[in-house]
């Protein structure tokens, strides 16, 4: 079963999220970033050893924000990927954030594999046909994708460590036969 509900929704969700205002966000995030780094940076003398160190020591998961033409490529890329539906004010998804997706077990297993992510927290819009294309009502929700680019398996809830990087490895054998 394909992630998309219908095929008018993947083309509304398309129009929405490849408009100029998405453009521009998608230029100005690096932008931005590289504005708080160095405003960061200039507050203490050791901030940027620490902060390099810190990351060096702690690897994670690669997260790209959700659109259609990434779900597209995701799904048309032969290798197993994630979707996960989350949100700011949701625990469990702090919590798989601190210890779910730094799990060096996690990270290992997560190579080769594509991960997309939805930012419920404001539920309007784009966002809202996203969740009712994907039939999804609460967060966290995590949807494990074949490399045939076919739901093979959802979850709700905080999913510990283990149990991901087990699910990560069995991406690969779930591909369906039609």
């Amino acid at each position: 079963m394909s992630g998309f509900r219908n095929d008018s929704a993947r083309r509304e969700l398309s129009r929405l999220g490849g408009g100029p205002a998405a453009r521009l966000a998608g230029l100005l995030s690096p932008v931005l970033s590289v504005v708080l780094a160095l405003v960061s940076a200039t507050s203490s003398a050791d901030t940027p050893v620490v902060a390099a160190a810190e990351q060096a020591k702690t690897r994670s998961i690669a997260w790209t924000p959700f659109t259609a033409d990434a779900f597209t490529a995701a799904e048309r890329g032969k290798a197993p990927f994630v979707l996960s539906f989350g949100a700011q004010w949701c625990e469990p998804c702090d919590k798989m954030k601190a210890r779910t997706y730094t799990n060096e077990a996690v990270v290992e297993a997560a190579a080769g594999l594509r991960f997309l992510s939805v930012d419920m927290t404001h539920r309007g819009g784009y966002v809202g046909l996203v969740l009712k294309s994907f039939q999804v009502f609460g967060a966290p929700t995590t949807i494990f994708f074949g490399p045939d680019g076919k739901e093979w398996q959802r979850r709700i809830g905080f999913i510990a460590p283990d149990e991901y990087a087990r699910m990560l490895r069995e991406s690969w054998k779930s591909e369906k036969s039609s």
